[in-house]
């Protein structure tokens, strides 16, 4: 069986539900993993889930030490609270912070053994006490909470609508979480649907109620989120009237977007599941390699030709054809060669399209010699957002 590795077989779902994935989950627990993740996300933003950065480095090398003075420190505190700091700055503050929240007073080496650990009643955030006042967006404060997101100061003197109003700032979702404002500063595509945001924050959290938690925040986004947040997210099973053979003809032959590729796709996963009349008689399975297929109670036609079996590699959805015919259908529709694969193949790219919400969609129609006897036919729905701004840290190579 050909090998999946290559640019199109890249998995781009956040890392939760890949790990899902991979730990062998069945798609319908996934699918009510993945949607308790997003619609979650809200709360956790303003519960500030604790996960320490280290979690995610395990055998990264640290930076050289740098070495600080305590005004230093706290210089370079309020410059990270701010969303001004570069690498060279914020990783080793961040590691150093983790250390005195995670390490009970007993990792955190000069000078940030004296700041002091708060005892508190939420315990989604670690509260800090400064040595020292810092100065953050024009506030003194003496206080910092730190989240799995960043590190925020706690500001009592000013009101969560004057500080959103002097950063302008708007709600992350005006119904779901109007507790918590963010601008966002800059935006870099980390995956096909996912991106990396920073942003100012503030949040209301109940266990402070008269203070105000505000700072540079990085977080994970997708799509699907946004879309989500503004009520528009696609389908994820088909819409009454849609017919499923019209409708995966469109998406395998590069006629549809990807929006409909998405609802595609989890409609067709969760065909085993549903009580839909239109996929009565389908069946599922996974081969001896673990690609996911699926069969139709009669052949349905994909560009033209019947097909009796679908077959998902990667995140890539194909008909599985009889006969060995890729060099045949690739002549027919012009398709070039690609070296991407170990086994034979042709990809021809279309124009990029800008979607409505402004996300960018490239499609890549792709034939495959599969096995013997096999060849695939696909299309890749490939997305990303233009990116905006730049991080402080663009072009920092400390």
């Amino acid at each position: 069986m050909a090998t999946t590795s290559g640019k199109f077989e890249t998995f781009f779902i956040a890392a939760f539900v890949t790990r899902m994935h991979s730990a062998g989950f069945p798609r319908a627990v996934i699918i009510v993993a993945q949607s308790f993740r997003i619609r979650m996300l809200p709360a956790l933003l303003a519960l500030g889930m604790v996960v320490s950065p280290a979690a995610f480095a395990d055998g990264d090398e640290p930076d050289a030490v740098r070495t600080v003075t305590s005004a230093q420190a706290l210089q370079d505190l309020a410059a990270v609270i701010e969303c001004r700091a570069p690498t060279s700055v914020r990783e080793p503050l961040s590691r150093n912070v983790w250390d005195v929240v995670l390490g009970n007073g007993k990792r955190a080496k000069p000078p940030f053994d004296a700041w002091i650990v708060v005892k508190q009643p939420n315990s989604y955030l670690h509260e800090v006490e400064l040595p020292n006042p810092i100065t953050v967006f024009g506030y003194p404060t003496q206080r910092i909470a730190v989240l799995s997101g960043g590190t925020m100061a706690i500001l009592d003197d000013v009101s969560f609508e004057t500080i959103s109003k002097q950063l302008d700032m708007r709600p992350l979702h005006a119904t779901a979480a109007p507790h918590i404002h963010v601008r966002n500063l800059s935006l870099r595509n980390v995956s096909e649907i996912g991106f990396s945001v920073r942003s100012l924050t503030a949040s209301r959290v109940s266990t402070h109620p008269d203070s105000v938690l505000v700072g540079c925040e990085e977080r994970y986004d997708t799509r699907m989120e946004q879309l989500r947040r503004r009520g528009k997210e696609p389908d994820v099973v088909f819409a009454p009237g849609v017919d499923i053979a019209t409708e995966l003809d469109d998406v395998l032959s590069c006629s549809a977007d990807a929006l409909r590729n998405y609802t595609a796709d989890w409609a067709l996963g969760m065909s085993a599941y549903t009580t839909d009349a239109r996929f009565k008689g389908w069946k599922d399975g996974e081969d001896d390699e673990g690609y996911r297929w699926w069969t139709p109670p009669a052949p349905v036609m994909i560009a033209g030709r019947p097909v009796s079996r679908l077959v998902q590699v990667g995140q890539t959805l194909y008909a599985e054809l009889d006969g060995d015919i890729a060099e045949t259908l690739a002549e027919e529709w012009l398709l070039p060669p690609y070296d991407g694969w170990s086994d034979t193949a042709f990809v021809g790219f279309y124009d990029t399209d800008t979607a409505a919400d402004g996300w960018l969609e490239d499609r890549a129609r792709i034939v495959r010699a599969w096995a013997p006897g096999k060849t695939l036919h696909g299309c890749e729905y490939q997305q990303n957002r233009p990116e905006f701004g730049e991080h402080p840290d663009d072009h920092d190579k400390g």
